[in-house]
């Protein structure tokens, strides 16, 4: 990038890895951060430091934590017959925020996806079932959004659970098809919860 200091040339290369930034997105972001004023860039320094450090991933759910298990697994208020399992912490956030689920979570992070080099041995089932486990689950809700990735991931998950002795459910029909879970409104998704279908064996 000619006439860039490398420092800013480094800092638009790694914000184009962020989704949903590309190459001007990238440059805006770094030259507003290069002309902000010093105490703004010590918060930014502090902040994603501060995350690097005590940031981690729940052992049970793999929601992000500040401890080794988050909040919501500690919960004595939660129902430990249903789990809901989700792509992404943002889904979490959004479910919860809807009202409609008061059971655990499982957050997988990957969908099968071969194009992507997503294969099955990348999706933790084994730390899904220690969680069913864990907490006595009786249901599983398959809440992955409604795309090819999220319907394959769906089955595979069925069919890893299928000799169990589990209710699996997924979202009712209704959410706009490849729509993310997170950017869905509160009241779909809490009539979604509330009319999910079992999904066959």
């Amino acid at each position: 990038m000619v006439g860039y200091l490398n420092e800013i040339e480094r800092l638009i290369h790694l914000l184009t890895r962020l989704p949903g930034i590309g190459p001007r997105s990238a440059q805006r972001i770094a030259f507003f951060i290069a002309n902000s004023p010093v105490d703004y860039k010590k918060e930014l320094i502090d902040v994603i430091s501060s995350i690097s450090q005590s940031v981690k991933k729940c052992r049970i759910c793999h929601n992000f934590s500040n401890e080794d298990i988050c909040f919501l697994c500690r919960s004595k208020d939660r129902d430990n017959s249903i789990i809901c399992v989700v792509e992404k912490p943002q889904d979490l956030i959004a479910i919860e925020n809807s009202g409609g689920f008061k059971g655990r979570y499982y957050v997988l992070y990957n969908l099968l996806s071969p194009i992507d080099n997503i294969m099955p041995e990348d999706v933790d089932i084994e730390g899904l079932i220690k969680a069913i486990e864990f907490f006595g689950v009786k249901e599983v809700l398959l809440a992955l959004k409604s795309s090819v990735e999220g319907e394959a991931t769906s089955l595979f998950i069925s069919e890893r659970l299928k000799d169990r002795d589990l209710t699996i459910t997924r979202l009712a029909t209704g959410l706009p098809m490849g729509g993310e879970i997170e950017y869905i409104d509160e009241r779909t998704i809490f009539e979604a919860i509330r009319g999910r279908k079992p999904i066959e064996k």
